[in-house]
């Protein structure tokens, strides 16, 4: 199998078009900038820690659900600091046409640079796909080990190992308008979240019955957005009205660690209707 994985990469760079014009990592003097990285650390680490950061940031949970699998992806970053020329290998469709859009999103602040010239530099890198053994979405949300689930699907070992803190170990969570002068956040913030559930789905005429437990996961980057939203709803346009609010939830500041920087979180929360 490790043969197959070289065979692939080999056959990626035999075959590409751009690959005359753009060198590979390993020849370049610095790499393409994504972030802002210790001085004393190497530009090709940075990058690879940054795109990892990336990935895990924006990968929509739900395309990891269906099946475990990865996605083979190569791109160009070029001399002007823009990403090109995305090509993914993968068995399955979902994880290829996620893993572009993914690569697609990334922002470069600086291109790579070789004597001093800025160069194009293509890079090459797998993007694992992770599922449960859960038969469906709503098996998979209303089982017992409902947050345990949510790591594996997630890829995670330790949630903290990629910067994701949980909500219950948050010094300070993500803060609403309401919430901003109330002694208990984390409370305020459960509860803001599910009273604007509920506003929704009433006036959006759902129909669902008294005592239905409505699960939900989402979560929070360090820029303040919503993102990775799941939901188990009774019926397509209770479910739907659950997913666009939680995705369009507005927050007057992100999470944020004890010293107060900006950290990535994530909620599981349920409903009673």
């Amino acid at each position: 199998m490790k043969y197959l994985y070289l065979f692939l990469f080999l056959f990626f760079f035999s075959n590409n078009p751009f690959s005359q014009d753009a060198y590979l990592m390993p020849a370049v003097d610095t790499a393409p900038v994504i972030g802002e990285c210790d001085d004393s650390k190497d530009t090709k680490d940075c990058f690879n820690d940054k795109l990892s950061d990336h990935i895990q940031a924006n990968l929509d949970i739900r395309k990891t659900l269906h099946a475990t699998g990865k996605a083979y992806v190569q791109f160009k970053v070029s001399a002007d600091g823009q990403v090109q020329d995305v090509k993914v290998r993968a068995e399955d469709s979902k994880h290829r046409k996620e893993a572009k859009r993914v690569i697609k999103m990334l922002k470069i602040k600086e291109p790579a640079t070789l004597n001093g010239e800025k160069v194009a530099v293509l890079h090459s890198l797998p993007i694992t796909f992770r599922t449960v053994n859960h038969n469906s979405m709503e098996e998979f949300l209303s089982s017992e080990d409902f947050q345990k689930n949510i790591e594996k699907s997630l890829g995670r070992q330790e949630t903290e190992r990629l910067g994701v803190i949980k909500f219950e170990e948050l010094k300070f969570p993500p803060e609403y308008q309401e919430c901003v002068s109330m002694p208990d956040n984390k409370e305020c913030f459960r509860k803001v979240t599910n009273e604007r559930l509920r506003a929704h789905l009433q006036k959006g005429r759902a129909k669902i019955k008294s005592g239905t437990e409505i699960k939900y996961f989402f979560e929070v980057n360090k820029e303040g957005k919503s993102l990775n939203v799941i939901a188990v709803a009774p019926g397509k346009r209770a479910n739907q009205i659950v997913k666009e609010v939680l995705e369009n939830l507005k927050f007057n500041s992100p999470a944020k660690d004890e010293q107060g920087n900006p950290v990535k979180t994530e909620f599981a929360g349920s409903l009673i209707f």
